[in-house]
């Protein structure tokens, strides 16, 4: 899971992305997964902070969002 949101982020190879958690939700047919991640440098510095939403329709034709949200310093 991790690399597919490094590849929608748009996380450059100089920088790792670190999971720091993950939440779970059920709301109007939606079930939403939000990651919580770190981007660092490869030398431990945190450049951001990022919340994934990844939410897919509970019934048909079961939708899939992707979102992100980006916290700077």
């Amino acid at each position: 899971m991790i690399d597919k949101h490094k590849e929608i982020i748009g996380i450059p190879e100089t920088s790792d992305l670190v999971s720091k958690g993950s939440t779970w939700k059920q709301k109007h047919g939606w079930d939403t997964d939000t990651y919580v991640y770190e981007e660092r440098d490869k030398a431990g510095a945190l450049l951001a902070k990022y919340e994934v939403d990844d939410a897919t329709h509970m019934y048909p034709p079961f939708e899939n969002e992707v979102t992100f949200r980006k916290f700077t310093n």
